[in-house]
């Protein structure tokens, strides 16, 4: 009897173990994309940032006008244009990748 309570109590204590331990988001993952279209954007970059925060990084292959995006948990995000030092919009060359 006793080999069977501890038996279960190992089982318990494996069982909390992995829950408490397997939720960890990772961190710093980063994603170099080859031009994939997204709607009427092409991405370039995706960084997987701390606490489910990800960064995108765009262009328009109209304007080739640059653009970052960031959520955090598919949730809440907001996108911005890329300014150059001088403040004009950083615009993308297929060059310098």
């Amino acid at each position: 009897m006793k080999k069977i309570i501890t038996i279960a109590i190992i089982i318990a204590s494996l069982t909390l173990c992995l829950t408490f331990s397997g939720c960890e988001i990772s961190t710093n993952e980063e994603t170099v994309v080859d031009e994939p279209n997204i709607g009427t954007f092409i991405l370039l970059h995706h960084k997987d940032l701390s606490n489910g925060l990800d960064q995108y990084i765009f262009y328009d292959p109209q304007t080739m006008v640059m653009y970052t995006f960031c959520s955090q948990y598919d949730y809440a995000g907001g996108l911005t244009v890329m300014y150059n030092a001088d403040g004009t919009p950083k615009l993308y060359s297929p060059e310098t990748k």
